[in-house]
């Protein structure tokens, strides 16, 4: 059985917000809002448009990292969230799911100069969320086999 109710909530994450704290922030206002009803943050859809977090931080020339955070995806139909900070070494190879492994397209060649669009995705078969580093110019862009939900985080 699903109750659908509305609840006036002030939030405190905004879109492109770097403070994945704000997220919890948010989620403790319904839950206070909610009194009595136990919920855990992933039972919760995001608000439209959301996104908090993902931080992203420089390694060297072919590695990056990218923060926890939580967003929606382009679509607005799904909530594409990762709890932990994901490694992205060796983007001189294709696209390996999972921290620590490459995130770009494959067959993809760093440039000097180039413009890179690193997006979240998700598969929704299996609820897998990862990062994804492409050339291709949105909104036509080739997911790794099985992603069919998509957010771009930066350029």
């Amino acid at each position: 059985m699903t109750i659908t109710f509305t609840i006036p909530v002030a939030f405190a994450g905004r879109s492109g917000n770097q403070d994945p704290a704000l997220l919890d922030q948010d989620f403790e206002a319904i839950r206070t809002a909610l009194s009595g009803v136990a919920l855990n943050a992933s039972d919760l859809i995001l608000p439209r448009a959301y996104a908090a977090g993902g931080l992203v931080t420089y390694i060297s020339g072919t590695s990056i990292s990218v923060g926890p955070g939580a967003f929606r995806d382009d679509a607005d139909s799904a909530d594409l969230r990762l709890l932990a900070t994901t490694t992205m070494s060796n983007l001189t190879v294709g696209w390996v799911v999972g921290t620590g492994q490459p995130k770009i397209r494959t067959g993809v060649t760093l440039a000097n100069g180039m413009t890179l669009h690193l997006y979240i995705i998700k598969r929704t078969d299996t609820g897998v969320v990862d990062w994804f580093l492409t050339d291709e110019t949105p909104p036509t862009i080739t997911l790794p086999t099985g992603y069919t939900k998509c957010r771009r985080w930066k350029s």
